[in-house]
């Protein structure tokens, strides 16, 4: 999908759906290359998104696993909101305008593994969430922030990154932050 104002793909209300060897690149600066609504059982994989408004938006879905995908130059390279069981496995997202990840609302049980994330504003970006893993990423060379947090996380862990070169901080959590637990990986 190319040069299109619209969603490249868009999954509302739908189970066990694959989305898989897709290229999406200049799809207008304002719709999401792929976004997921009201879905279950969704598998991303091997998908490249570049230039465009926001790469992977999922909302209010549940068992949905991103993986072996690269998304460059998004407002947000995937975003979770309000969702269950989110998987976001092995990918390269680079040049974020705002987060290369960013989880939101009552998103829950989500592992962020094995990702490289680099070049962007914020690396991750966590709003409002609950029982979030950040496990085995790379998350460097970001604008402001490597993982920020502004929320209190009922569980959170943190653990075996390489957090590097972040501008202003690798790690940073507001005030409002409780039970957060981190451990290794950090400069």
């Amino acid at each position: 999908v190319s040069r299109d104002d619209d969603y490249g793909i868009y999954v509302n209300g739908a189970s066990d759906v694959t989305i898989k060897n897709c290229n999406f690149t200049n799809n207008g600066m304002v719709s999401d290359a792929i976004r997921v609504v009201n879905a279950k059982n969704t598998v991303i994989d091997n998908v490249s998104i570049a230039s465009v408004g926001s790469g992977i938006r999922i909302i209010n879905s549940e068992n949905v696993k991103v993986e072996n995908s690269f998304i460059d130059n998004a407002k947000y390279c995937i975003n979770v909101i309000d969702s269950n069981k989110v998987d976001l496995l092995s990918n390269n997202i680079t040049n974020n305008k705002i987060a290369g990840i960013a989880i939101a609302g009552t998103s829950k049980n989500v592992n962020i593994k094995s990702n490289y994330i680099s070049k962007g504003n914020i690396g991750i970006n966590m709003t409002s969430a609950n029982y979030i893993y950040i496990i085995s990423n790379y998350v460097g060379l970001n604008g402001r922030y490597g993982i920020y947090t502004n929320c209190n996380i009922e569980k959170m862990e943190v653990k075996g990154n390489f957090i590097d070169r972040n501008v202003q901080y690798n790690i940073f959590n507001d005030y409002r932050v409780r039970n957060i637990w981190v451990k290794g990986g950090e400069n």
